[in-house]
């Protein structure tokens, strides 16, 4: 087993109401497995986070309805920085704690550390509908798509759509009291689509059949000079919801197809992997941050070189979501 830094801790955040939380989870176990110590911010004392054996510390905290009160998560935070007493690197867990970090840099830099972005990279990959336009910019292949503000325009779209059409939340969305909001769903026709209220910019995509594609992701570290230290590629086999929703069950697999269509971006992913497998993105992240050195050794002999070869056949389980997706996928058509 490699050594690895245990005398920085880590601390994970995130920012919403939702205890079932896998990522978080998956932090806690790799990095607490191998001794980081690891504090995370729980919105309840009896979330599997703050329960977990490899958690050091943990803060009851129910940041989700301060997401408003940008100076008070603020001030919550440099607390918990002064109750560990020592820089943690901060691994944001969801896209509001990753954009609260990316606003909030500045402030945060002499109590964590964390990858510095670009002003306005962490929005601009999280934003569904500017990610598109970047795509299509950059001359990348994405389903075509319309974006809407308005009732009105919602509705004129429904008049010439072709359904089903894929409903996106086009930047991330939390309720008031920090529950999240489904940000993708698979609409059937035109009633349906005009029930929908518009709470913010909606993205509407084409729908690209089951039948005739297949559902890849890639989970990578880059350091900070964009080199790729750690690379996964993977296939979703059930999501929830069925059909348009986050990876429930996926499987590790080299990627043999070539004409893709990007989706859509996440912040840097925080899925467990096999105990004795040193170069995941966790423990790349924990490694990464202001210029700490990811240990390539460590890397190599786990048999992933530089950038990093997936475990073909390993299983990326998401415990009741799987559980209930295996339900779903049975009784009913994904699509």
């Amino acid at each position: 087993m490699p050594s690895y830094d245990t005398d920085v801790p880590a601390l994970v955040l995130k920012v919403g109401d939702y205890a079932l939380h896998h990522g978080g989870l998956a932090v806690v176990r790799t990095l607490g497995r191998v001794g980081v110590p690891v504090y995370a911010v729980t919105e309840d004392r009896f979330t599997p986070a703050a329960l977990s054996r490899y958690t050091t510390g943990r803060f009851v905290w129910r940041t989700g309805g301060q997401e408003r009160y940008q100076r008070q998560l603020l001030a919550g935070l440099h607390e918990v920085a002064e109750r560990i007493g020592r820089p943690a690197v901060l691994i944001p867990t969801d896209d509001h704690a990753a954009l609260f970090v990316s606003d909030h840099a500045g402030a945060l830099k002499d109590r964590f550390l964390f990858a510095r972005q670009p002003p306005g990279l962490v929005r601009a990959v999280t934003d569904k509908a500017e990610l598109q336009a970047r795509c299509r910019a950059l001359g990348s292949a994405v389903p075509a798509g319309t974006v809407v503000e308005r009732a009105d325009e919602l509705a004129a779209f429904a008049e010439t759509a072709a359904f089903p059409v894929v409903v996106k939340q086009a930047a991330p969305f939390l309720f008031d009291d920090g529950r999240r909001a489904t940000s993708t769903r698979i609409v059937r026709d035109r009633r349906e689509l005009l029930r929908m209220e518009v709470r913010s910019r909606l993205l509407l995509q084409e729908h690209i059949p089951s039948e005739h594609a297949e559902d890849w992701l890639f989970h990578g570290y880059c350091d900070a000079s964009s080199e790729c230290l750690i690379a996964f590629t993977g296939r979703k086999l059930r999501s929830w919801p069925a059909g348009a929703g986050e990876t429930a069950f996926g499987r590790a697999h080299t990627q043999r197809h070539h004409h893709d269509h990007l989706l859509e971006t996440h912040r840097p992913r925080t899925h467990r992997r096999p105990r004795d497998d040193p170069g995941d993105d966790p423990r790349s992240a924990h490694g990464g941050p202001e210029g700490r050195p990811v240990r390539l050794a460590a890397l190599r002999r786990s048999g992933l070189q530089p950038p990093g070869r997936p475990r073909r056949g390993f299983h990326d389980v998401r415990g009741g979501l799987s559980v209930a997706a295996s339900y779903i996928h049975l009784t009913l058509p994904a699509d």
